[in-house]
């Protein structure tokens, strides 16, 4: 249960903060709508055979969260 929480949270947040790191916010928050410069990427994480890393991460993150929620040891000491 605990490590299947850890690793979707880890490779999750992992990707969401490859993201900023590789556009900035004003790739993540759409800024080039905005005349703002975003920088073109071709590195992590765009490189791992993901078309939307941070999407994929976001998703992976809350898998993590669904994992606590539905670890029966939790349940057991009640827990939600």
């Amino acid at each position: 249960c605990w490590a299947s929480l850890a690793a979707l949270v880890a490779i999750g947040q992992t990707l969401n903060v490859a993201m900023y790191s590789a556009i900035g916010n004003a790739g993540v928050y759409y800024g080039f709508k905005l005349g703002r410069e975003v920088p073109w990427c071709s590195g992590f994480p765009f490189n791992v055979g993901l078309r939307h890393p941070q999407y994929v991460g976001v998703v992976l993150t809350l898998w993590g969260g669904l994992c606590v929620l539905m670890c029966e040891e939790l349940a057991a000491a009640g827990l939600p």
